[in-house]
């Protein structure tokens, strides 16, 4: 598959990473607060895994941002700046992604500057996402695999290719790698493909692609064992169906009380 990038791919992949630059430059080196520590301390635990076979202990987090950051190291350069390069790398991506996107599903000539602009005002302006394309956190890594995913798997949706099915897969499985909460997006789109699969045939040959969560599986288990510490989270510890109904929460931030019952405020945006 040939990759021909334009000027606007080149202007959004570049400026994440300058402007990452830029602010390294100046002293900030991507740790701030309590879980960006934890993903450097983590990506450095993994570079003298790489020197020593030693494994780290099992990560609170799904460990596939610090992976890519040690691995891009190669196991001795500065962990926070690599992981910085990779949260800017994945702004530039995510923002390649959805501008070709629009390209691809829009029948106006004339949505190339618009839309480029857009992206690039959105990426720069918006401040979770600036925010945490020069953070040494997963954050932009996950949008970039969730990206990524909703583009090839509309692409194999339109021309049921074996390359977009696999880069499909490549991005679900290692974006639940990097953010368990990723999952919630992709399942659907998870289901879609299953199903449009099977209208064409159950063409074998594309079912290989389930190597790729598998192998990720096994990566995960090999660096988590089958503790998965973050079930034990008190979000998830504390959640049950009454909790769309209750008007009082106890949180490690204290008690929450609202006026009205939960799922009033869930149902909200509808």
């Amino acid at each position: 598959m040939r990759i021909k990038l334009s000027t606007y791919d080149g202007i959004l992949l570049a400026i994440p990473l300058f402007l990452c630059l830029l602010l390294r430059f100046f002293g900030y080196d991507g740790n701030s607060g309590q879980d960006s520590y934890a993903y450097t301390g983590y990506t450095q635990a993994l570079q003298n895994w790489m020197h020593t076979g030693i494994k780290p202990i099992s990560f609170f987090w799904p460990p596939g941002y610090p992976l890519v950051g040690a691995v891009l190291s190669l196991g001795f350069l500065p962990a926070s700046a690599i992981l910085q390069f990779v949260s800017s790398i994945s702004l530039g991506i995510t923002l390649l992604y959805l501008y070709r996107l629009t390209l691809k599903l829009s029948t106006e000539d004339t949505v190339a500057k618009s839309s480029f602009l857009f992206f690039l005002i959105w990426g720069l302006f918006a401040p979770f996402v600036f925010r945490n394309s020069v953070a040494n956190t997963s954050d932009m890594l996950a949008c970039c695999m969730i990206a990524g995913a909703i583009y090839h798997y509309i692409m194999y949706l339109h021309h049921t290719k074996y390359i977009d099915l696999f880069l499909a897969t490549l991005f679900i499985s290692y974006g639940v790698f990097t953010r368990y909460v990723t999952i919630l997006v992709f399942l659907p789109i998870i289901i879609h493909i299953i199903l449009h699969w099977g209208k064409n045939g159950f063409i074998f040959r594309h079912a290989t692609v389930l190597l790729i969560p598998v192998g990720i599986l096994l990566m995960y288990f090999y660096f988590a064992g089958f503790n998965a510490r973050f079930i034990k989270h008190p979000y998830l510890s504390s959640w049950s169906v009454d909790n769309y109904f209750s008007t009082h929460f106890y949180t490690p931030e204290g008690k929450l009380t609202y006026f009205f019952p939960n799922i009033v405020y869930i149902l909200y945006p509808l």
